[in-house]
C-alpha cells in the first residue's frame, strides 16, 4: 500500500527521495525481476480466444452504430 502525502491526495512514488544512483539500481533490480519471469508466447487456444473477443467487440460496435443511426433518423 502506498503512503498518501498529507493534504495533497497524491500517492507517494517509491523512488521519491532517492538519488540518481539509487533510482538506477532500483530500475536495474526491477528489470532483472521482469526478465526472470520469462513470459513466453501465448498458447494457440488463448490467441484464438483473444482474436475472437476482438472480432466480437468490433461486431458489437458496428451493431451499436447501426442501431444509433437507425434511431437518429
Amino acid at each position: 500500500m502506498h503512503a498518501m502525502q498529507p493534504m495533497t491526495g497524491r500517492v507517494a512514488d517509491v523512488t521519491e527521495g532517492l538519488g540518481d544512483g539509487d533510482v538506477l539500481a532500483y530500475h536495474r533490480t526491477a528489470r532483472e525481476q521482469v526478465d526472470r519471469l520469462r513470459i513466453g508466447q501465448l498458447a494457440r487456444g488463448t490467441r484464438v480466444l483473444l482474436w475472437g473477443l476482438r472480432a466480437y467487440v468490433v461486431f458489437m460496435a458496428v451493431v451499436v452504430a447501426v442501431q444509433v443511426a437507425q434511431a437518429w433518423h
